[in-house]
């Protein structure tokens, strides 16, 4: 049979960039003006991820700090809304595609009666909402879609979530996309992505074939569009290191994509040592340029490689922005093995004699959701703002706090980060043998600490004793959700080789995603009172049933959206709730970018 385009093997040149005892984002790209090496960090939780980060680019834009920043690290949601806005079309403006900053909510109308800008209805086409407000991204939409792939036996079930993505995230403003001809088979359209032009061209300058694929690179300035100038951003996702043995369990490593390489930084991940990880495949050690990811080794000269890539293959936008969020992927009811799946193969084994194994990818968030990890695993990061866009607020398990604030509930990797589990209780708890409340992994036996928990086990970077003192503060910081949920300081972070992390001191801003009731009451009554939004929080209270649960739940912002879909009047007032929380912390993220 005659093969076509799509099937055509293509050989590139390309780099591995090894694991160091130091590394910097000066390594891989010129940081520019980037006052206080600064990382903006930012969580899933899908669409309501999505618009929530809307509305913190927005007020970072405001604040004249976001093209400040030395690197921007996200996850899931996080990373849909992140990667559109790195590589935008040049076209776009930046205050289209991200929305104007309403200083006073009362401004706010669900119409044009006090300006366009104003209209929580008004979706514009290059407004980063449109994508969340289209029918296609609504979840039984795509399911139904997902389903109608999975029953094509040529189409490979570990691209459908790919493919899902593609269309509904990144076609909408023109990043890539998919084919769906009358007669044939749907596919993903070719591309791949650098850093800008002159990384492009330096690539395409050992790989002609490359110059006939479409290429997306960062967004920059045009004669007639001015923009700011974009963080290196760092994709987070996760990789199942798989056991020969059957009998053994996986481990999950972290993986970050960036427009220089992809890979798992941290080194001796899976490597044979103990009894327990005898079987496990080899893998990490460093980064694989991102256009020869997905690739068999051919060969490697130093720090030189050539790989072997199917052109339909080629490691994409699609690519990064689905494995980021392929919790989505497992959710479909029905269908099995279409996590996203890639041919690795570790730098650290780099060896051309041994075959790629096509290995199963997972949600950034299956290791840390917040994207902080990965950002502190380059040296030159001394400070971070982390935007935790969890699905539910800090909250309590009881009627008062406790004397030690351990039961204050936060968001589930937060506690990872000292070595704490997430809040323990209600069946789960039991299921593990734990009583209700926080719980050291040190002191977890076997039957505790199963593969769920075992994942975010490897976290630490604080000392445990500092747990009291975080809950404690951002606790005592929201003054009954009067203000925002912060915590602000600086803190030393210890060593920690899974994910290749240096210890130091660092500087911390971390905001937590919740109630703040001043932006509620200062809406106008118009908008409170308003039907379709009760309408709307209300349903969602009744389709997760929370009724029975902490009543701080059913509060706006935490209506706990699953669904991927949400009318432009929910979603930009999310987007206005999480810009105007932001921007109560303005002078201090704007004296985080001082040297």
């Amino acid at each position: 049979m005659e093969h076509t385009q799509n099937e055509v093997s293509l050989t590139l040149k390309g780099q591995i960039m090894p694991s160091t005892p130091t590394r910097k984002i000066s390594d891989f790209v010129d940081p520019g003006d980037t006052p206080g090496n600064v990382a903006i960090c930012i969580s899933g939780g899908g669409s309501v991820s999505m618009m929530s980060t809307l509305g913190q680019l927005r007020a970072l834009k405001q604040m004249g700090v976001l093209n400040k920043a030395r690197c921007i690290s996200t996850v899931s949601g996080g990373s849909w809304a992140t990667v559109l806005f790195t590589y935008l079309p040049t076209d776009i403006k930046d205050d289209d595609f991200l929305g104007t900053y309403v200083p006073n909510p009362g401004d706010l109308r669900m119409d044009d009666s006090n300006g366009k800008e104003n209209n929580l209805c008004t979706i514009g086409d290059h407004y980063m909402g449109k994508v969340v407000s289209a029918p296609g991204i609504a979840w039984d939409v795509m399911a139904r879609k997902a389903l109608e792939l999975y029953a094509r036996p040529e189409f490979p079930n570990h691209k459908i979530w790919n493919f899902l993505i593609a269309k509904n995230i990144l076609e909408p403003f023109g990043l890539g996309g998919v084919e769906e001809p009358l007669i044939g088979t749907p596919t993903i359209k070719e591309s791949w992505f650098a850093h800008d032009e002159t990384h492009k061209k330096a690539i395409v300058n050992d790989n002609h074939d490359l110059d006939k694929i479409q290429c997306f690179t960062y967004c920059t300035d045009t004669k007639d569009v001015k923009h700011i100038k974009r963080p290196y951003h760092l994709c987070n996702t996760t990789m199942f290191v798989a056991p020969n043995d059957p009998y053994e369990e996986n481990v999950v490593a972290s993986v970050q994509s960036t427009a220089i390489g992809t890979g798992i930084f941290a080194s001796g991940v899976g490597t044979p040592g103990t009894k327990s990880d005898l079987s496990l495949q080899e893998a990490g050690g460093g980064l694989v340029s991102s256009y020869a990811f997905n690739s068999q080794l051919n060969s490697v000269s130093d720090k030189n490689i050539e790989v072997s890539v199917k052109r339909q293959d080629l490691f994409s936008l699609a690519d990064i922005t689905a494995n980021s969020s392929a919790f989505y992927a497992t959710m479909f009811e029905g269908l099995h093995s279409i996590d996203p799946k890639y041919n690795y193969w570790a730098v650290e084994d780099a060896d051309p004699s041994k075959e790629a194994v096509l290995t199963p990818f997972a949600d950034g968030g299956a290791i840390e959701d917040n994207g902080l990890l990965n950002a502190l695993a380059y040296d030159d990061i001394d400070k971070a703002v982390i935007f935790v866009n969890a699905l539910k607020s800090m909250n309590l398990d009881g009627d008062t706090v406790a004397a030690d604030y351990s039961n204050v509930i936060v968001d589930t990797w937060i506690p990872t980060y000292f070595g704490y589990t997430p809040y323990q209780m209600g069946k789960k708890a039991k299921d593990r043998g734990l009583s209700n409340g926080y719980h050291k992994f040190a002191d977890l036996n076997a039957k505790a600490l199963d593969s769920e928990l075992r994942y975010l086990s490897r976290n630490q970077i604080f000392d445990s004793s500092l747990f009291e003192d975080f809950l404690k503060t951002i606790w005592t910081n929201s003054n009954g959700y009067n203000e925002p949920s912060v915590f602000h300081k600086k803190m030393t972070v210890q060593d920690n080789k899974w994910f290749g992390i240096n210890g130091r001191e660092v500087e911390i801003l971390l905001v937590h995603y919740g109630p703040y009731t001043p932006f509620i009451m200062g809406l106008d009554e118009s908008v409170r009172t308003n039907q379709k939004i009760k309408d709307y929080l209300e349903n969602n209270a009744k389709k997760l049933d929370l009724t029975n649960e902490n009543p701080v739940h059913s509060m706006f912002p935490n209506y706990v959206i699953f669904e991927t879909h949400m009318p432009s009047y929910m979603l930009n007032l999310l987007a206005h709730f999480t810009c105007h929380v932001a921007m109560t912390q303005a002078d201090k993220i704007q004296a985080m970018f001082k040297d």
